[in-house]
């Protein structure tokens, strides 16, 4: 709420500043002001091209309005300017999940993880990316790997999920369970027990 006023007047003194036009979009992307970021990252881009930064901000700001098929081929060209940068492979993968191109974005998701530590998100990213492909081995491992780390409700609906198409229906069943102690409004996991 402080940056941005900041960052608007430095935007405004210097219109021809990266920075300043690249904090500026940042700063109210975090507000939750996408068509106003992604104007700010537009010109951030017109300065400076070559900005994966740049090209990430207005990738997630696309996709934050819903708009994935503007978003992609910015988190395409933000991979291209930065291929070492996990946040760029990251919002392809996003992009691609929400275009329906599934096993690519799995393909991103894992790039992803190479090049960073495994971060909740990536994780759920990955959990996710595994079910819609149908790698349900995966999908158990991954949440076994988040739930060795927090109580997580969702988790274990997709672990319960994956062992059910496995047909290990007793293992599915005790993931269900586990995912209704953690939510008890889980409807899903409430469905896989009555399934199971």
């Amino acid at each position: 709420d402080e940056a941005e006023p900041a960052y608007a007047k430095a935007a405004e003194l210097e219109p021809q500043s990266f920075d300043a036009q690249y904090g500026h979009g940042f700063a109210l992307e975090m507000l939750n002001r996408f068509m106003e970021a992604l104007a700010a990252y537009h010109r951030a881009l017109v300065i400076d091209p070559m900005s994966g930064n740049a090209a990430v901000g207005v990738s997630t700001s696309y996709l934050s309005l819903d708009e994935p098929g503007h978003a992609l081929p910015f988190a395409q060209r933000a991979v291209e300017l930065a291929p070492d940068d996990a946040r760029s492979w990251t919002c392809l993968g996003a992009a691609l999940e929400r275009t329906g191109e599934d096993k690519q974005a799995l393909e991103a998701y894992l790039a992803a993880s190479e090049r960073m530590s495994a971060s909740p998100e990536i994780k759920q990213n990955l959990l996710h990316a595994y079910a819609r492909v149908g790698k349900h081995l995966e999908v158990v491992g991954t949440a076994r790997s988040i739930l060795a780390e927090s109580d997580d409700a969702g988790a274990a609906e997709r672990m319960g999920w994956a062992y059910f198409r496995l047909g290990k229906y007793d293992e599915s069943a005790e993931a269900y369970r586990l995912a209704v102690r953690i939510d008890p409004d889980m409807w899903r996991a409430w469905n896989g027990i009555g399934v199971t």
